[in-house]
């Protein structure tokens, strides 16, 4: 709890010259790669684990908005690294929208329609 609301804030008080500076840091593709991973699997358990409880409508929202916010930030570097290149994308290719079931790669099965 405390250390995600600490990564919250700071991504929150970051602009574009600082995610910019930050992906300039990486000595190599390779280091830059698994930071986006690591970063991308931080996102996906944030939008799938329930951090806040349910009542906490306004730091769930807001949560959402720094994730949509990073990911804007760092799309960028995504597809200038890695547009051409193979980028091994084993986090479930990050949707946190879209529900498990609909995921090609899941093995759970969708919900049944009670109609009625």
């Amino acid at each position: 709890g405390e250390y995600v609301s600490c990564l919250l804030s700071l991504l929150r008080q970051m602009t574009d010259i600082h995610f910019q500076r930050l992906v300039e840091n990486f000595q190599s593709k390779d280091e830059l790669k698994e930071f986006l991973l690591k970063i991308l699997c931080v996102f996906r358990n944030l939008m799938k684990l329930s951090i806040f409880p349910r009542d906490w409508n306004i730091m769930r929202l807001l949560t959402s908005n720094i994730i949509l916010t990073t990911a804007q930030y760092l799309s960028p570097a995504l597809h200038k690294n890695f547009t051409e290149a193979e980028f091994d994308f084993k986090v479930r290719h990050f949707n946190p929208s879209m529900p498990e079931w609909l995921d090609p790669h899941s093995s759970i099965t969708p919900p049944s329609i009670n109609a009625g």
